[in-house]
């Protein structure tokens, strides 16, 4: 699947974006040592369910990852999605959840869930969520550590 536009396209992932998708991660994310244990079944297992996709816009600038919910009928889990710094509040996230959303919806998949954290770096990530027509379903106090609420945002496909 390939989503094109005028800024770029988003399409899914392949071993020679590895590099870029470390960049990416470790600079918004999370360590990028982490990264290739998470990709690998999706690189690797041709049943694999969960996806990664990229914003390549001659390069790679944003990434996302999502998975089926375990013991559930058609919701999915967002597990991440980042842009590159310089990339950031260009419509390189927008368009990644836009493919993903898609993406589900064509697959008769019904129920999108992200998690995110009531830190204060995270006001903007609630923000992009809420604008794209995510609802806040829960908010798990202490969840994350003391002081730091979970929250989770629910969109219908």
């Amino acid at each position: 699947m390939v989503v094109e536009s005028n800024h770029g396209k988003v399409r899914e992932a392949v071993p020679s974006d590895l590099e870029a998708m470390r960049r990416i991660v470790d600079a918004t994310l999370f360590p990028a040592d982490l990264l290739d244990g998470m990709v690998r079944p999706f690189f690797e297992d041709p049943d694999c369910q969960a996806f990664w996709l990229v914003f390549d816009r001659d390069g790679v600038l944003g990434l996302v990852y999502a998975e089926p919910e375990s013991m559930t009928e058609g919701t999915w889990n967002l597990r991440a999605i980042g842009t590159l710094p310089k990339s950031q509040r260009l419509g390189v996230g927008r368009a990644l959840m836009a493919a993903t959303e898609e993406r589900l919806r064509r697959a008769g998949q019904r129920l999108l869930i992200v998690d995110t954290s009531s830190s204060p770096e995270q006001i903007g990530a609630c923000e992009f969520y809420r604008n794209l027509g995510y609802e806040q379903e829960s908010r798990i106090r202490d969840f994350w550590t003391d002081g730091e609420d979970k929250i989770t945002f629910t969109k219908k496909l």
